[in-house]
Order: structure tokens, then sequence, then C-alpha cells
């Protein structure tokens, strides 16, 4: 889970916003411009961690988990439709293959 999710997660997207702090230390990080990006791989690293979360607890010995390790959903596309999905985003009509 270290060395597949989280480890290449923050490699990534910790030094550039960072960067960005220190050039703008009186902004929010909503102003940072990867703020998008990153939250969306931090969803998708989420998702991910999910079932080793739900593995360990059964390590531990709970019978069940599921209630327990709150569940992450699917990571979104820009226009909110789960990433991946050939179904048509709201009043866009069909999507094209």
């Amino acid at each position: 889970m270290l060395n597949r999710e989280l480890r290449p997660f923050l490699s990534q997207w910790h030094p550039r916003l960072r960067e960005f702090e220190r050039a703008h230390p009186d902004s929010p990080e909503s102003d940072w411009p990867d703020n998008a990006a990153c939250r969306a791989e931090l969803q998708r690293v989420q998702h991910a961690i999910h079932d080793y979360a739900i593995g360990f607890a059964r390590l531990a010995g709970v019978r069940e988990p599921e209630p327990l390790v709150r569940y992450v959903p699917a990571p979104r596309a820009s226009d909110g439709r789960p990433e991946g999905s050939t179904m048509p985003a709201a009043g866009n009509g069909p999507v094209a293959r």
C-alpha cells in the first residue's frame, strides 16, 4: 500500500503544493492551479486503498469490516460522471464511442 499507492502520490503532489505555498504564502490552497487534478488523484488513491483497509481489518479479526471502513466513491471525470463511464453527462446527449 505504501509503495504502490501513497508514496507515488505524495512524491508527485507534495513538492508541487509546497512550491505553490512558498511562492504564494497568503493564498488559499484552492487557488493552486493543480488543486483539482491533485484532488482527483487523491480520490483515486483513497478508492484504491479502501480494499487494503478492509483486508487489514479482516487480518485484525474484524468480522464485518465494511460498515466500519467508510466507503470511498469511485473517482469521477471532470463532468461529474464516474471515471470510464459511457453514460452521457446530464443534458449532453449520447456519448460518442
